[in-house]
């Protein structure tokens, strides 16, 4: 989607002459008038906020709430690298160091479009009001109307700068809360669905968790059987190294040897998944699951099959899963960088150690 910023200005195309009318009480529709005018003048914002109508008020409070919301989610659920691009596009700035509605409002409006003259037949010279329905409604000989309607508190108001609402509705900012929301209910429905790892995404789930909780455990329970196979086979790798160094009789050399080809591993390993648990390392490890936010899924392709699928994150990462025959999506993502560091190893110590004995 396009990335914009838009500007809302207060367009009057009007002339304020010099000769306003001299009632300046808001609790008179004249007065009230006047005083609107007076305020254009004079390009008081905070007046001319005062003068406008509950519902424009009431518009600014609702769209200040909204922005401040809207940032919230982004904050919360957005990864580090998009965050501020998106709070860009639903107009944080504007209430960044805002507190209410009228804030938003003196940052929004603008009198630019405010020209002054002193032709006193034209311009905001007008007929007494028009009062039909509890409205009073001035038209100026410049063309434009202003209506004025008593409220609560006995003083007339204008919804005027409903203009500003209109220039918002045509704008993208609508449509870009639209996609916060969208957004945000795709990562709340696929993040916290549920861990079934019976669902690519409930495998992804899992893994994210144990990528945060550092739980190496269940990470090497949804590798892939071919990852885990390899891990078997390290394991044998090293049991069948330490019958070896049993053969030499000198200790020292034989405790020596035991530390530089990394059978005391063996000490504290009793399988293929403690082998894994010990050898696995989260500070070399990393792939973008330690990240709370960025690591939300965006989206889940699976194949025609129904067999292979790829978990795509917010920060754009892929992750492959393959579904294996007791129903369970594991990932395939960790099989060519175990095999090439601690893997390769254990197989290449094995080889040498050999070698070694053969001469001793």
């Amino acid at each position: 989607m396009r990335r914009r910023w838009f500007t809302v200005w207060l367009v009057l195309g009007v002339f304020l002459v010099e000769g306003c009318s001299k009632n300046l009480d808001p609790k008179t529709p004249e007065g009230a008038f006047g005083l609107f005018v007076l305020a254009l003048k004079q390009k008081d914002k905070g007046k001319v906020w005062d003068l406008s109508s509950r519902s424009v008020r009431q518009y600014f409070d609702d769209l200040y709430k909204k922005i401040k919301h809207k940032a919230m989610l982004i904050r919360n659920h957005y990864p580090d690298d998009i965050r501020d691009a998106e709070l860009a596009r639903i107009g944080y700035a504007w209430v960044k160091d805002a507190k209410n509605g009228k804030d938003l409002f003196l940052q929004l409006v603008s009198f630019k479009a405010i020209r002054s003259g002193t032709a006193v037949d034209i311009g905001l010279s007008h007929k007494p009001p028009e009062i039909v329905d509890g409205a009073a409604t001035f038209r100026t000989a410049a063309g434009e109307t202003f209506v004025f309607r008593k409220e609560t508190d006995g003083v007339w108001r204008t919804d005027y700068l409903r203009v500003i609402q209109d220039s918002i509705s045509k704008s993208n900012l609508l449509v870009n809360f639209e996609i916060v929301d969208k957004n945000i209910a795709n990562i709340r429905s696929l993040a916290n669905a549920n861990f079934d790892s019976r669902k690519p995404a409930g495998a992804f789930n899992q893994l994210r968790r144990a990528f945060i909780k550092k739980d190496a455990g269940t990470i090497y329970n949804l590798c892939s059987e071919h990852c885990r196979q390899m891990f078997f086979q390290a394991y044998l790798n090293l049991m069948e190294t330490a019958n070896l160094l049993k053969k030499i009789k000198k200790g020292t050399l034989r405790d020596k040897l035991r530390s530089d080809y990394g059978v005391d591993v063996l000490k504290t390993v009793s399988g293929p998944k403690s082998l894994f648990v010990a050898l696995w390392s989260f500070k070399k490890v990393k792939v973008g699951l330690e990240q709370q936010a960025g690591s939300r899924i965006k989206q889940v392709n699976i194949n025609p099959a129904g067999t292979k699928a790829v978990v795509t994150t917010l920060s754009g990462q892929n992750f492959n899963f393959v579904k294996e025959k007791d129903g369970v999506w594991r990932t395939t993502d960790f099989e060519f960088p175990l095999q090439q560091t601690s893997l390769s190893q254990i197989k290449q110590n094995l080889d040498v150690l050999k070698n070694l004995i053969q001469r001793l």
